[in-house]
């Protein structure tokens, strides 16, 4: 009985995983590939300055959210609902300072803290900020569906990033877009 309700996990949860951690990727490779490594590098250093500090706030939201949610589960969905809204409000909060700062001084931080050689990943940064504050605000809140089992969800999900990403990479290259319009485009 089991292994019925959660046949999804192990054949979906795999391919969904893939689907995620490509969409991570390939703006780096789209980049080298249709640009140059030396915008991929200042981009892949932008998102790092900004995701490394996020990433370890979101993840250790992430871990007390899913266990909050699992218990809520069982409950009520309302208040998942409940939940899943005041936590993504307070990522959000966290995360708007830090992140208005550096796209407002990104170009000037990164060339006084890495040396004017990475003043240009500051004008990336600047450029992924609010993207990357809407990521760090929604992805804890994203297991939701794992709780839910919610999976196939959860891997259209990631797949319409991928295909977003790549497309949009791929058609501002088209259209003659600099690296710098590509990754606004981005």
């Amino acid at each position: 009985v089991v292994a019925k309700r959660l046949w999804q996990f192990p054949l979906i949860s795999m391919p969904t995983g893939v689907l995620n951690r490509a969409g991570t990727m390939a703006p780096q490779l789209l980049f080298v590939a249709l640009y140059d490594a030396g915008v991929a590098g200042l981009l892949f250093f932008a998102q790092q300055i900004i995701l490394g500090p996020l990433l370890f706030i979101g993840r250790s939201v992430s871990k007390v959210f899913l266990g909050h949610i699992s218990n809520t589960h069982r409950n009520s969905l309302t208040e998942i609902v409940s939940i899943i809204d005041k936590t993504v409000l307070r990522l959000f909060a966290i995360g708007f300072v830090p992140i208005a700062l550096l796209a407002w001084l990104g170009p000037v931080f990164f060339g006084f803290v890495f040396g004017e050689n990475w003043a240009e990943a500051g004008v990336y940064a600047r450029y992924l900020a609010i993207p990357l504050l809407i990521q760090f605000a929604i992805a804890p809140v994203l297991q939701t569906l794992i709780v839910l089992e919610r999976l196939v969800t959860l891997a259209f999900i990631d797949a319409i990033r991928l295909f977003l990403i790549v497309g949009v990479i791929v058609v501002m290259h088209s259209a003659d877009a600099n690296a710098s319009e590509a990754i606004i485009g981005y």
